[in-house]
């Protein structure tokens, strides 16, 4: 099985400094196979981070650069945002070892 990264983000907060409610998700942009050691199918199905009571998430995934993908390069994944004021999606690799801070992410271009 591959490794998983942590992916964090946050806090979250209204202009007055209240945390926000909300979910990001998470998708691999690519359907695949992770050979390592136990062959799996993964598939561009979203995994959904709810943002906790003080406006943070915190989720593990795959490595964009994991050696268990099966492809010539990393895997980018499509993060949406589903914070009020903030309903926007980007690309970005999400590579290891993490921890990974969606402050540092850098978004590819389209």
């Amino acid at each position: 099985m591959s490794d998983l990264i942590t992916v964090t983000g946050g806090p979250f907060l209204a202009t007055d400094g209240t945390p926000l409610w909300g979910r990001i998700e998470f998708t691999p942009m690519v359907a695949g196979i992770d050979d390592t050691p136990d062959v799996r199918i993964i598939t561009e199905a979203t995994v959904v981070a709810e943002l906790d009571e003080m406006g943070r998430i915190s989720i593990e995934v795959t490595a964009s650069d994991d050696a268990g993908w099966r492809t010539t390069g990393p895997v980018p994944y499509r993060i949406a945002y589903r914070v009020p004021g903030l309903d926007t999606a980007h690309t970005a690799y999400l590579n290891g070892p993490g921890p990974v801070d969606l402050a540092d992410v850098i978004v590819l271009e389209d």
